[in-house]
């Protein structure tokens, strides 16, 4: 089991949150974006965090019987350790708690750690959204599964 605990994430985690955002996202949420989506309650997130320390995130909306799935992140020298794993079985977790019916998602093509991640949770491709990531030209795969 990892050392490692999963919370909600508040207002107050907003400055780690960011700093995180910006060492594994090209294109990252402000502070302002974060606080905005938290205090409107439109956002959520769950964090992973060692003797409070933020690790990494799951960014998520959680709207009627659907679960979308924002960003999932984990400070580069963290990964492969199953941090991302566990906040996805988290969240899938709490969705269904909450009566989500289903799970969505969109992955780069190039991103293949996420890729398997995400297969691995019964994710399956339901479509594209070609060339949609600026920086790398990749297509958007959207991604879905029951809950």
């Amino acid at each position: 089991m990892l050392d490692v605990s999963v919370v909600g994430l508040e207002v107050s985690d907003i400055p780690d949150w960011e700093r995180l955002e910006r060492s594994c996202f090209a294109q990252p949420w402000s502070a302002a974006q974060l606080e905005s989506g938290l205090t409107q309650g439109s956002l959520a997130g769950l964090g992973a965090k060692r003797d409070g320390v933020l690790l990494g995130y799951l960014a998520y909306y959680l709207i009627c019987e659907s679960l979308e799935i924002l960003n999932i992140a984990v400070a580069p020298t963290e990964r492969g350790q199953g941090i991302g794993a566990q906040l996805l079985a988290a969240v899938l977790a709490q969705a269904s708690a909450h009566g989500a019916t289903r799970a969505v998602l969109e992955v780069s093509a190039g991103n293949q750690a996420a890729l398997a991640l995400y297969s691995r949770f019964g994710f399956v491709e339901v479509g594209r959204r070609p060339r949609y990531y600026p920086e790398s030209g990749a297509d958007a795969i959207l991604m879905e599964r029951g809950v």
